[in-house]
């Protein structure tokens, strides 16, 4: 009895474990600001003269090209002081000609982290779409550390899915200088 329990139940999950999987795959492929962002940096760090970081207001406040040198901007919402030096941190190598890093400072980034907010969802859009090392994401056997669907939810990874895959609609918010422009 017990064994044709666990047969039906390993049929039950493998087709499951395999649309999890590869539903997963398929919406890391998706291109979002995170990814853009890093991307963006790896391939054209060297260009960048002048990087901004920040959280929302620099995101949607700092245009890169009313800079008379090469700007980017790698700001983005909620992004607190710590992710700021995780990111310059991180891709420092890249930005061999950067001269200026703007950080803007807000009320609320010297003092507040995702880990400490209703926006802790974001640290694991760090972890999946760019390639720093987040030392918080420790939570090894947690579904949003391993699966970058479970993050936002069930119904919208599959409206992203949708979206960027039947659509054919670009989910990338900013500009190709990583400005936030208002839609």
């Amino acid at each position: 009895m017990i064994q044709k329990f666990l047969k039906s139940f390993i049929l039950f999950i493998i087709p499951l474990v395999l649309i999890l999987v590869t539903s997963d795959m398929l919406y890391k492929r998706i291109p979002n600001d995170y990814s853009y962002k890093s991307e963006y940096i790896l391939e054209h760090g060297s260009d960048i003269q002048i990087l901004a970081l920040g959280s929302s207001h620099a995101y949607r406040g700092v245009d890169p090209s009313c800079f008379s040198k090469n700007c980017f901007n790698a700001a983005m919402v909620s992004q607190s002081i710590d992710y700021d030096y995780l990111l310059l941190e991180n891709y420092l190598d890249e930005l061999s000609n950067l001269d200026y890093v703007l950080v803007p400072i807000s009320y609320f980034s010297l003092t507040r982290s995702f880990d400490e907010s209703k926006e802790n969802w974001r640290k694991y859009q760090y972890h999946h779409f760019t390639k720093i090392k987040l030392p918080r994401i420790n939570e090894r056997y947690s579904m949003k550390a391993i699966f970058s669907i479970a993050v936002n939810g069930l119904r919208t990874s599959c409206s992203r899915l949708v979206n960027f895959y039947i659509k054919g609609k670009d989910p990338v918010l900013c500009d190709e200088l990583g400005w936030g422009a208002w839609p």
